[in-house]
């Protein structure tokens, strides 16, 4: 998108010194790191007074149903990376999330193409390089984040579930 201006901040809160736009987008759930549903209603206030007369914002989170409880762990991989996910929830306020990825720098593939011929404690070799993250994810009731919403002072709201149905319900989200 070369005439799109896309701006970084420092923080999700930080809005200082930023013009009005026609649209911005919180994605991949990101507004879930705030630990506080006054952050989030902060922030709801700050993307509202910068947002053009008619502009657009666009976000999406996980909803309270869908973090509270989750609790997994994931393994994943192939020839060129391997992948393990856990995630644990307190059951009460948030979600960690921790991701580590073990990318095959060097992968070495048998003739037959169907196996590695290198193990997750190959370092040795320097075949690896390591690297992962933790996130937390804070969850709360969507009524209260309705709420934050409207406060914040917008006037129309399209709700959808993760396939971009449309939903009537707060609660059914």
């Amino acid at each position: 998108f070369p005439e799109m201006k896309f701006i970084k901040t420092e923080t999700m809160l930080d809005f200082d010194g930023l013009e009005t736009y026609d649209l911005i987008s919180c994605n991949h759930d990101v507004i879930n790191f705030l630990p506080t549903i006054e952050d989030w209603g902060t922030f709801f206030k700050n993307v509202y007074a910068h947002l053009n007369n008619g502009g657009i914002f666009i976000f999406d989170f996980y909803t309270k149903r869908r973090l509270k409880g989750w609790n997994e762990v994931t393994y994943d991989e192939n020839d060129k990376l391997d992948y393990v996910k856990q995630i644990s929830s307190d059951d009460e306020t948030k979600t960690t999330i921790s991701n580590i990825y073990y990318i095959n720098l060097n992968p070495k593939i048998s003739a037959s193409n169907e196996e590695k011929s290198y193990t997750l404690n190959d370092y040795e070799h320097n075949r690896y390089k390591k690297t992962e993250d933790t996130v937390t994810e804070y969850f709360f009731e969507n009524e209260d984040i309705l709420t934050q919403i409207k406060k914040a002072g917008y006037r129309y709201l399209i709700t959808t579930d993760a396939n971009f149905a449309p939903v009537s319900g707060i609660s059914d989200m």
